[in-house]
């Protein structure tokens, strides 16, 4: 059985003993807690971490959302938001900032278990295997964008300009194939969610409603590369498509 070694960021103690005994009473959870951002930084400095769970409220922060995009810079590590923030802007700036799940106090610890599982699985469901890959394995796709060629890596989950790489989570990077693989095609979100189920199978529940947000991080992602023609265009009423200047060089 895979360990899914999870970083608790909670300042108070005793919700943070709690969080840690449900997670831990699940087999295949591995539960560290910190109280701060400093000392889950220094922890992730140290540490190999597989997932986030992430309190809003914490001491050395005046609104620990803001470190969201440092947390998931790395691509494959969930980040799950718990909050007592319960408004819809909360959520929607969390998810926007890159959090893959918002979760709102009090809540079940059942709950958090069936949510945390579900977003492992889901990165799990993309993450290379262990054994050595080979080049043409590494599934390689080079886009041309004006005079810039960038590369999205399928083993690494990241898109690369030159000696600049910025990485995406599961979620995105199968979205951003989707786009690239329909040559131009227009796809309405219900298509895209599609595209989800068959590479995640049932180990996501977005919605319809969520792919402008998932979008937007996309594009924020790969704007930080290049910031000429926007590689993803939203085609209204209808969906979202590749850029049709954007030309595919090669693949492998």
């Amino acid at each position: 059985m895979l360990s899914c070694k999870v970083l608790i960021i909670e300042d108070d103690s005793t919700l943070a003993l709690l969080i840690s005994e449900a997670m831990n009473s699940r087999p295949g959870f591995d539960t560290n807690v910190v109280h701060s951002v400093n000392a889950a930084l220094e922890h992730m400095h140290q540490h190999a971490v597989d997932m986030i769970l992430l309190d809003l409220s914490l001491p050395d922060a005046d609104d620990a959302m803001n470190v969201i995009p440092q947390l998931t810079s790395q691509g494959l590590i969930p980040v799950i938001v718990i909050s007592g923030r319960t408004d819809d802007d909360s959520r929607i700036r969390a998810l926007t900032l890159g959090a893959d799940d918002y979760l709102c106090k009090p809540f079940h610890p059942g709950e958090l278990l069936l949510r945390a599982e579900k977003r492992w699985h889901a990165a799990q469901a993309l993450r290379p295997p262990t054994a050595v890959v080979t080049p043409a394995a590494s599934r390689m796709i080079h886009l041309q964008i004006d005079d810039a060629v960038l590369a999205l890596d399928h083993q690494q989950q990241c898109c690369i300009k030159g000696d600049q790489q910025t990485r995406l989570t599961t979620v995105e990077f199968v979205l951003l194939q989707t786009l690239v693989q329909g040559a131009g095609s227009i796809l309405a979100s219900d298509q895209l969610l599609d595209s989800l189920m068959a590479e995640l199978g049932d180990h996501h529940d977005f919605a319809p409603a969520s792919i402008p947000v998932l979008m937007h991080r996309i594009r924020r992602k790969i704007a930080s590369l290049h910031d000429g023609n926007n590689l993803i265009v939203n085609v209204p009423r209808r969906g979202y498509q590749l850029n049709p200047l954007v030309r595919v060089l090669h693949r492998g």
